[in-house]
Formats: C-alpha cells, sequence, structure tokens
C-alpha cells in the first residue's frame, strides 16, 4: 500500500486497496446526521405502508403544532404521569374521539 501523493511507487498486484473509512457514501459525498435521519423515517414509514395489515400498523409522521407554554407544560405533565410520551398520549386521546 502507497500514500496517495505518492507517484513515483508502483501497485504491488494482488494487494488489496485500502477503503475508506466511515460510513459509506449514498451518492458523490457522505451523508449528514438529518440526511441519514430524513432516511430513516422514509424507510420506516416505507416498511410500515408495505405490511399487510395496515389499519393496525402505526405508521410514523412528523406533526408540528404550535401550542401555547400552558398547553405544551400540561401535555407534559399527563404523559411523564401516565408514563408515555406526549404522541402516544395525542394518540390515546384521538382514539377515544
Amino acid at each position: 500500500m502507497k500514500h496517495t501523493a505518492d507517484f513515483v511507487t508502483a501497485e504491488l498486484p494482488g494487494m488489496p486497496k485500502a477503503t475508506r473509512r466511515g460510513r459509506p457514501c449514498v451518492g458523490l459525498r457522505p451523508m449528514t446526521s438529518a440526511e441519514r435521519k430524513r432516511r430513516s423515517r422514509q424507510n420506516r414509514l416505507q416498511l410500515a405502508l408495505k405490511s399487510g395489515d395496515v389499519a393496525n400498523v402505526q405508521i410514523p409522521v412528523q406533526l408540528n403544532a404550535v401550542v401555547d407554554e400552558r398547553t405544551r407544560r400540561l401535555l407534559k405533565e399527563k404523559a411523564e404521569a401516565r408514563g408515555v410520551t406526549i404522541g402516544a398520549l395525542l394518540d390515546e386521546w384521538v382514539a377515544t374521539l
């Protein structure tokens, strides 16, 4: 194996080439952590949609809503009291409608 800036030394036949360290590139450059997370969420969504029992599978979606601080604090307290996340608490409440 030779240094990448060395143009004088010849490569020996049969020697494995050094592979790059880190995550493999998807495209021309390594993905950022935001791109990896977006891809992960998309894969989870596709996996959930491909399952045969779509009615009983929880499909993850991003939900952004603006609420005042009092409402956010109330949701957080209720969720912690039940030992669930705010998303799970909202799922329970919507199911009762």
